[in-house]
């Protein structure tokens, strides 16, 4: 049996650690002994990664038994002392970055996996790349052009000590042999695997808050980041409002750099009654599955999981027609693409009409996600 160390690089909300939950969660199931290893130890994925082994620096560094004994319990107390070592560990990634790196490889090379994964493109992928272990994957979970334009920085020599390059999309993979040629015969697309048989169950679980009967009730899943252009919900619900569309869009998420930009316009456009805020939800499921529409606005996805989340669910999808999103909708075919600019008729057009709107129900409801292929193909990486 092969031991796999995977690290991700911290315990928060977000699409990469949904993915690395599915994947465990069905790779789990195959002849290998996975652990997970988070950069950062704080965050609501502690206790949904614990049933996999979860080792975070207090595993991996010398700290004194008292700091090992408080954090070992679910206390206030335990989120504050893990909360001051994320500090910690920021301030000297930030100071002394390859040192750092190098020190938490070392320690992690302790563990003798045979196969160390990074999850997460970025900090977590230079860690990785300095580990001593018979093969290294890396996973990049975005589109590597926008990535790189932010961290601006060559990366090359970094994943040149990879064995594979992952990536979520032939878009993405794609454009990330376009960016680091040295290594493009290294590069593989493959798409998220998907826990179909546990998004559905957990869809059927009781929402918090109900959706109103004969309305229109759309929903958002997302960080409040930029990217994610949640941030046009409140002039787009305007128009559809000026339309005497009866609805409601509930976006799910929190965070990111967007929320008071939200908060704001949603008063500038006068539709308090009409866009409502839930947060971050550890299940988003139900909100979907009763959905009459998710409504994606992304400027940019690798692989989206919350389309696939709501193809899953047999959830009609509107989506703008982000680089990759050929690879997941097409127009009648679970939903509508459309540039932003056009979102509001899209979403008039669909649920407006009852034969279109039945139409594209129905072939929502035949579908079923295939994690063959995906399964088979990350089987061939680590025992290759």
């Amino acid at each position: 049996m092969k031991n796999v160390l995977i690290m991700t690089s911290g315990l928060t909300h977000g699409g990469v650690n949904r993915s690395l939950l599915n994947f465990l969660e069905v790779m789990s199931q195959r002849e290998y002994n996975f652990e997970v290893f988070s950069l950062y130890t704080y965050g609501p994925y502690l206790k949904l990664f614990k049933n996999y082994n979860l080792l975070t620096v207090y595993d991996s560094v010398w700290f004194p038994k008292w700091v090992k004994r408080i954090v070992s319990k679910d206390t206030k107390c335990s989120a504050s002392v893990r909360r001051i070592t994320d500090f910690v560990l920021r301030v000297l990634s930030h100071l002394f970055h390859e040192r750092t790196a190098k020190s938490i490889a070392k320690s992690l090379s302790k563990f003798e996996a045979d196969v160390v994964i990074s999850f997460q493109e970025g900090y977590t992928t230079e860690i990785v790349s300095f580990v001593e272990a018979n093969k290294l994957i890396a996973w990049v979970h975005c589109d590597y052009s926008r990535y790189i334009n932010g961290a601006k920085k060559d990366e090359s020599n970094i994943y040149e000590r990879y064995s594979n390059i992952v990536c979520v999309s032939e878009y993405t993979a794609s454009v990330f042999r376009s960016i680091v040629p040295a290594v493009g015969n290294r590069v593989v697309a493959i798409h998220n695997i998907m826990d179909s048989d546990g998004i559905k169950a957990l869809s059927l679980d009781k929402m918090k808050l109900t959706y109103q009967n004969n309305i229109l009730n759309l929903v958002s899943v997302g960080r409040l980041d930029p990217v994610k252009r949640f941030s046009y919900i409140p002039s787009i619900a305007k128009k559809l409002k000026d339309n005497d569309v009866d609805f409601k869009w509930y976006i799910i998420g929190d965070g990111g750099a967007e929320k008071d930009i939200v908060v704001n316009r949603i008063k500038e456009n006068s539709v308090e009654d009409y866009v409502v805020l839930l947060g971050e939800l550890d299940n988003p499921y139900p909100y979907i599955r009763n959905a009459s529409a998710l409504v994606c606005l992304s400027s940019s996805e690798a692989c989206p999981n919350v389309i696939n989340e709501a193809k899953i669910l047999h959830t009609p999808i509107v989506t703008t027609d982000f680089p990759s999103v050929s690879e997941y909708v097409s127009n009648n075919d679970y939903g509508f693409v459309a540039a932003i600019e056009d979102i509001h008729s899209t979403i008039n057009n669909l649920l407006s009409d009852d034969s279109k709107y039945r139409r594209i129900k129905e072939v929502c409801n035949a579908f079923e996600y295939d994690n063959t292929s995906i399964v088979s193909k990350i089987v061939d990486l680590i025992d290759d």
